[in-house]
């Protein structure tokens, strides 16, 4: 079970960016939130450092595809809503942060600091789109596709933290789960209020 989990999560964290990608292709990005993506890069690039640190190639393998996928969505989301410039100055700041974090992390000592922000960026990501699916009405940019394979994904990587007996592996997902499960409630919620009022 844990190797079908090992798989699956990481497959379903790539096909996530795929479905947002073409989301935002198609319907533009109004309600999608450019921080969340950002936040998203800096959870593939610190699991990245995480996996060359603590010689886990697992990590950055599957982090590699996530990261490259999450650029791409995030540089498309930053496109429609013309903020080009967030988007470089988000990238600049989440590499220094990883930059610095793995700097600390070559020592021995400090290796810690690098598993630290892993596990705080998964549970940070979703807090931007949580602002907005509150804040906003218009999210028809969002793929609720995308949410779903997020809850799915939560799901594998809490049975997979709990059957390895890693907190680490399984508290990001009790987070992420209600998140990804609000994210979809609110924006399904909102797309049929506007069907009604068509």
């Amino acid at each position: 079970m844990t190797g079908f989990l090992a798989v699956a999560a990481p497959v379903l964290t790539v096909l996530q960016c795929i479905f947002q990608a073409k989301r935002i292709r198609l319907a533009g990005a109004n309600g999608v939130a450019l921080g969340t993506w950002i936040l998203s890069i800096f959870c593939g690039e610190i699991w990245i450092s995480y996996g060359i640190l603590y010689s886990v190639p697992a990590e950055w393998e599957s982090n590699g595809a996530f990261l490259i996928l999450a650029l791409w969505v995030t540089y498309l989301a930053a496109k429609a809503h013309k903020h080009i410039s967030h988007f470089w100055w988000g990238l600049g700041g989440v590499t220094l942060v990883t930059a610095i974090a793995t700097l600390f992390g070559v020592h021995h000592s400090t290796k810690w600091v690098v598993g630290m922000m892993g596990d705080a960026a998964p549970i940070t990501m979703y807090i931007p789109q949580l602002r907005k699916v509150f804040a906003d009405g218009e999210f028809s940019g969002v793929s609720i596709g995308s949410y779903w394979l997020a809850a799915v994904t939560a799901v594998c990587w809490l049975s997979y933290g709990i059957l390895l007996h890693q907190p680490a592996v399984y508290m990001p997902a009790i987070i992420l789960l209600p998140a990804t499960l609000v994210i979809i409630y609110r924006v399904a919620n909102s797309r049929s209020a506007e069907s009604l009022s068509l």
